[in-house]
């Protein structure tokens, strides 16, 4: 089920006098990003029974700290390829399942109704499975293009995870596996995105899961220090005796798309994802998030104005929301710099020396590096047949001065996420 989404701070009321431009019919809208639902939905099975249990007992001791498989820790990461190569085999294998499983349906194989409907929940989770792992490729393309950018909401992650365990509980049964959930006590809240870390838990969750053997166990705790909480997530076999173990070297090979992902948006929360170790055995992983992150840039913005006051303004009012922002103080440079750096937005003057702004906005459309990036051109000619020349030629928006901040912060963050879909179908206008 898809998660709701995180709400976004309250921005000031608008000055007097500010106006936007209906978009143009055909252009792109914001929309909801894929991974909104990535936390969501059912993991991934390996065979049809168990369920969560809440148990106060002390975990073991933890396990040592091994390769955490970031820069932060020197291990190598995933390259693309690497990445491309590890989804394929993961979609081959979730595809397999539920083809498998509908084929023996579709061909009537499966008389016994309790039959049929244990194979299609195995179908339906499998696609689950597969839904995540596509979300994951997303994630995986704004971080490799640098776009991955974090909406901030002060959350507290004791429900979010008891809500995941649950899940994953249901997913564990079909494998005698036991989700322990261990007593939390109070947590501290957190500033992070949501989404995001819904995400890397889910991540976590499965990755432990598809470690664990049957009738194994996966242990799920959270904890507050002063200024982090860490969430230790352990798989764990059943040795004849009765006992647990720790899994052995083969559940650490490789690195999964899910691992790579879920220790990305660690990073970017400036955490850490670590695989645990027992000597040679894996045994988890280990996610640590400090408090209060360090302040992100949302995204780096050209400003393209030739009146220097209006300039300064403008930039201090990105910085303000979060942005950075870069200043052009005429057309010929303002098309140097966007065709040479990279540009999240752009926001555009009309009246400029040598090049005007419309004539700029053109050329920026024209040229495939630049294609993509939303446009905002603001103006003091406020006439509809500006506004009207400014979307033909594609603008994304249109304002006339005075402008205001907040009805251009609201534009602003609405093209990113627009913005973000435009570049992953290479919606190039003309």
């Amino acid at each position: 089920m898809a998660e709701p989404k995180a709400k976004q701070p309250e921005t000031e009321e608008p000055m007097a006098g500010a106006k936007k431009a209906k978009p143009s019919a055909g252009r792109a809208q914001p929309a909801e990003r894929p991974v909104a639902s990535a936390g969501s939905g059912p993991a991934r099975p390996a065979a049809p029974a168990g369920s969560a249990t809440h148990s106060s007992a002390a975990p073991s001791a933890p396990a040592r700290p091994a390769s955490a498989g970031t820069e932060a820790s020197g291990e190598r990461t995933l390259g693309t390829a690497e990445i491309l190569a590890a989804s394929s085999e993961e979609f081959r294998d979730s595809l397999q399942t539920i083809r498998g499983a509908l084929e023996l349906l579709v061909a009537g194989k499966v008389p016994d109704e309790q039959k049929a409907s244990q194979f299609l929940q195995i179908a339906y989770r499998e696609t689950g499975y597969l839904s995540h792992r596509v979300s994951d490729l997303h994630v995986a393309s704004l971080i490799e293009t640098d776009r991955l950018r974090l909406k901030l909401t002060t959350l507290n992650l004791g429900p979010m995870l008891e809500h995941l365990a649950q899940e994953i509980a249901a997913v564990a049964a079909d494998q005698e596996i036991t989700v322990e959930l261990q007593e939390q006590p109070d947590l501290s809240t957190l500033q992070g995105d949501e989404t995001l870390l819904r995400m890397t838990l889910t991540n976590m969750l499965e990755t432990a899961l598809k470690s664990t053997p049957r009738q194994g166990s996966v242990q799920v705790q959270a904890s507050s220090g002063k200024d982090q909480i860490t969430i230790h997530v352990e798989s764990r076999a059943r040795k004849e005796n009765g006992e647990g173990d720790g899994l052995g070297p083969q559940a650490a090979e490789g690195q999964s798309l899910a691992l790579f992902v879920a220790q990305r948006i660690a990073l970017a929360h400036d955490g850490k994802l670590e695989t645990l170790d027992s000597g040679r055995q894996m045994q988890g992983l280990e996610l640590i998030l400090p408090l209060q992150p360090k302040a992100h840039r949302r995204g780096r913005i050209l400003v393209v104005d030739d009146n220097p006051q209006a300039a300064f303004l403008l930039e201090y009012a990105l910085q303000e929301e979060g942005y950075e922002p870069v200043k052009a103080m005429n057309g010929p440079d303002a098309l140097k710099l966007a065709r040479s750096e990279r540009f999240d937005l752009i926001i555009l003057d009309v009246l400029l020396p040598g090049i005007d702004g419309f004539e700029v906005c053109h050329r920026l459309r024209a040229a495939p590096e630049t294609a993509t990036v939303p446009i905002i051109m603001v103006s003091a000619k406020a006439r509809e047949e500006d506004m009207s020349t400014a979307l033909r030629i594609g603008a994304d928006a249109y304002f006339g001065k005075p402008l205001g901040m907040a009805e251009l912060a609201a534009a602003i963050s609405d093209l990113l996420e627009a913005g973000d879909s435009r570049a992953r179908h290479g919606d190039h206008r003309d």
